[in-house]
């Protein structure tokens, strides 16, 4: 990682794709001042893309918590095309559609009209690499820790059944957190009755509602997705520590980001409260109650839709 200060990140990663194209990636990270880390926390950030601020609280977290000598910290920026603008970079860094914020689904990176010789490479993909190459530099490391919040947990609930990562690396625990989630990857059909609570039906009258963001009977827009396959997204899910955080606050069906005139994110619930519940049951439901070994759904007093309410409040100093 090469540090530079005039770029959304305080340090920038150069990123290669299958066909040996580059592009730039920038991350904020305290990797220089860790010289032998037990632990991997990597913080994804929400819609806003606020990486410096996610990074600064919890770094000051770690501080306070007196584990920022053993806790390697990695908050990556998925930039879009008007941070270019914003942050004066060129088109050789990548960046993704400001449409449905795709960096949270796995899509690719986009290619600009003046340099059609940059990486295209799923945001996905991205992870895959920020984290393996960690591993490989610290051979000290225990654990890995994803975080993401609203947008960023999205991105961590469907790279917690898609990456390879804790296979890759047996040595390591890895355990993934999304926060406040809008939405989640289902792995079955069935959605839970609006009209009929505990009951299950198949919607007939919702296009799309199982095609991946929101399920598996169609992978084809996403290309990392689809390489891992549908069978291979339920096998592993299930085997994956997953501890779902939401605030109990977070029950306002007319909240920014929730768009409940879309049946597809309707059919999930309401409210970020009510569709984190409703994917925990459709989890247990799929997987069986031993699901409960590994995944975990807590509720937390007093937090509503920000992620400074969970760091206050402690309710990640467990999990960091």
């Amino acid at each position: 990682m090469r540090h530079r200060t005039h770029t959304p990140g305080n340090a920038q990663v150069r990123l290669t794709d299958a066909k040996e194209r580059q592009a730039l990636f920038p991350v904020f990270t305290n990797g220089e001042g860790v010289s032998q880390p037990r632990r991997l926390v990597l913080a994804i950030h929400g819609k806003d893309r606020n990486a410096r601020g996610l990074y600064q609280l919890l770094h000051k977290r770690l501080l306070k918590l007196e584990k920022e000598r053993s806790s390697l910290l990695l908050c990556p920026h998925f930039l879009i095309e008007a941070d270019l603008k914003a942050f004066g970079l060129d088109e050789s860094w990548a960046c993704w559609s400001p449409a449905w914020n795709g960096w949270k689904y796995g899509y690719k990176n986009l290619r600009p009209p003046t340099n059609r010789k940059i990486a295209r490479i799923s945001s996905f993909a991205v992870l895959d690499l920020l984290v393996g190459r960690i591993l490989r530099k610290h051979s000290t490391i225990e654990e890995v820790v994803l975080v993401g919040h609203s947008s960023g947990g999205q991105m961590v609930h469907r790279y917690a059944a898609a990456c390879p990562l804790p296979e890759r690396h047996p040595h390591c625990r890895f355990r993934f957190v999304p926060i406040n989630a809008g939405t989640y990857l289902y792995f079955s059909p069935e959605r839970p009755d609006p009209e009929r609570p505990g009951l299950w039906f198949v919607p007939a009258d919702c296009p799309g509602y199982d095609r991946y963001k929101y399920g598996l009977s169609d992978l084809h827009n996403c290309g990392y997705i689809k390489q891992v396959g549908a069978e291979r997204l339920r096998a592993q899910y299930p085997h994956r520590h997953v501890h779902i955080l939401v605030g109990a606050l977070d029950d306002d069906p007319h909240a920014p980001g929730i768009d409940n005139t879309n049946c597809r994110e309707r059919l999930q619930g309401l409210t970020r409260l009510q569709r984190a519940r409703n994917f925990f049951a459709h989890a247990q439901r799929t997987f069986g109650r031993h699901i409960n070994e590994r995944h975990l759904l807590s509720e937390v007093a007093g937090c509503g839709h920000n992620i400074r309410h969970f760091i206050g409040l402690g309710a990640l100093d467990a999990l960091l």
